[in-house]
């Protein structure tokens, strides 16, 4: 009987227990966060937030998570001081529904000890990230493909020499390989395919195509020149010698004939080279002010005005979404300009656009396309291009529903006539990050003031072709319904 009772007395306590621990839980729960992380205004500033995969008619966006689980909290006031343990996670979503399909636990707390951890860069069908090390993770199943371990056993020269910290990788967007210093100051370059490591050669030539090519015409053009002054003096001295009567007037004749021919030939060689050296150098301007043009968009961090540029060309025109003051102050030469008004209701213009010299004039006469207006408008730029986008041959234009930074974007797509295809409120305020896949935008944002700087909770999926939006907040884990 009495070992009864004591069992009974241990069972209640162990139940009240329970459930103090589960209602403690229950009211530190309230101050939990999640969120995505990573890219976008992080340490790199050709990192994106999330990334978009495609295999066999299957769509993924991943993620990263980060998940701050409240330990303990205090209140002073209206201020909140609370203690949490931080966990990071990778997620996939649906490229359709932007339903969550997978979570997969990266890192327990306390194992990371250097930030950021960020998304780095896609490799194929391979999500790369940093998380205390480099990672990589297959984002169909959230199966992880490589680690510092096991990139140290495909390389066993870099056995302890890789570096833990985000700021000695780099992850090349175009050859979707990843340069890297390991600790012993040697730079080496991974194959993201192989996780084979390569030494690169620092006295190897770094210089670009377009600037090489300028180099070895200005060496070609100097040895023409030489060329051209060694005949030019045989001419002057044929000149002087037959002066001097010690040349046949037949003899100079052929003399001066054959070196009149050469210094001509090696002229129009010249000649060939300048053009030649002229496009080249406007390709390498051209090249030059596309990377400035995606450094700027990459790094514009979350603000509005770097979503958006006012003007475009597409098929020989120029389009232009302009007040009609500003269309009055617009210079003749095409620029990428953004216009900082938050009062300006812009309209659609479009005129004839015609190269001159190195740059684009557009025409004087410019006409409206279509009457609608937009509060605060631009075209949506491509962050990888820093150019605008351009869908089946129509425009994505971002405007303000109000005045101000409450204002929220809208998002909608118009054809060159000005004709409104379809218009949707996002319901925020900016975006954080934004990439196009196919006839699919995929758009990053926060509209929770719990978050702070680089968290975003709300992700949107959107079809250009039809303007649904389906949407999922990560702080709550759930779809969320859209307008």
């Amino acid at each position: 009987m009495t070992k009864r009772i004591a069992l009974r007395i241990v069972l209640v306590v162990a139940l009240l227990i329970i459930g103090f621990v589960l209602l403690l839980r229950s009211c530190l729960s309230k101050y939990d966060e999640r969120a995505a992380i990573g890219g976008g205004g992080g340490a790199s500033q050709t990192a994106s937030q999330f990334l978009v995969f495609e295999k066999e008619g299957k769509g993924v966006i991943f993620s990263l998570i980060k998940y701050d689980k409240t330990v303990s909290y205090s209140q002073r006031g209206g201020s909140i001081n609370k203690s949490v343990n931080t966990t990071y996670y990778a997620q996939s979503n649906d490229l359709v529904t932007a339903a969550k399909i997978a979570l997969q636990k990266i890192k327990n707390p306390g194992q990371i000890k250097s930030y950021p951890v960020e998304i780095i860069g896609a490799s194929g069908n391979t999500a790369w990230l940093f998380a205390g090390e480099l990672m990589a993770y297959d984002p169909f199943t959230l199966t992880k493909i490589a680690d510092a371990a096991s990139i140290e056993e495909k390389n066993p020269a870099l056995k302890d020499k890789l570096i833990h910290e985000r700021r000695y990788y780099s992850f090349d967007n175009t050859t979707q390989q990843i340069s890297f210093t390991a600790a012993d100051g040697g730079n080496y370059l991974l194959n993201t395919t192989t996780l084979i490591a390569t030494a690169i050669d620092e006295n190897a030539r770094t210089e670009n195509t377009a600037a090489e090519k300028i180099k070895e015409l200005d060496k070609l053009k100097t040895l023409v020149r030489e060329e051209r002054k060694y005949f030019y003096d045989r001419l002057r001295e044929s000149n002087r010698l037959y002066r001097e009567k010690q040349l046949s007037l037949k003899q100079y004749k052929d003399s001066s004939s054959f070196l009149e021919n050469e210094t001509n030939r090696l002229n129009e060689q010249l000649d060939s080279l300048e053009v030649l050296t002229w496009e080249a150098k406007n390709t390498q301007q051209a090249n030059d002010t596309a990377e400035n043009r995606k450094k700027i968009t990459r790094s514009t961090g979350t603000g509005f005005s770097g979503m958006r540029v006012n003007c475009d060309t597409l098929n020989g025109r120029w389009y232009g979404l302009f007040t009609n003051d500003g269309l009055t102050k617009l210079s003749p030469q095409f620029d990428y300009q953004t216009v900082h008004d938050e009062a300006a209701r812009s309209k659609l213009y479009t005129a004839a656009v015609t190269q001159k010299d190195t740059h684009w004039v557009i025409a004087e006469e410019k006409q409206p396309a279509g009457d609608a207006v937009y509060l605060q408008a631009g075209f949506l730029l491509n962050k990888e291009t820093g150019l605008p986008f351009h869908f089946n041959g129509d425009f994505l234009i971002v405007h303000k529903d109000l005045i101000g930074n409450e204002g929220n974007v809208q998002l909608t797509r118009i054809n060159t006539n000005g004709r409104q295809i379809w218009t949707i409120n996002t319901g925020l305020k900016e975006f954080y990050d934004w990439q196009l896949q196919g006839h699919t935008l995929v758009v990053t944002g926060t509209d929770n003031k719990n978050l702070g700087s680089g968290e975003v909770n709300l992700l949107l999926v959107i079809n250009l072709q039809n303007g649904t939006v389906a949407g999922y907040d990560f702080f709550t884990d759930k779809t969320r319904k859209m307008k």
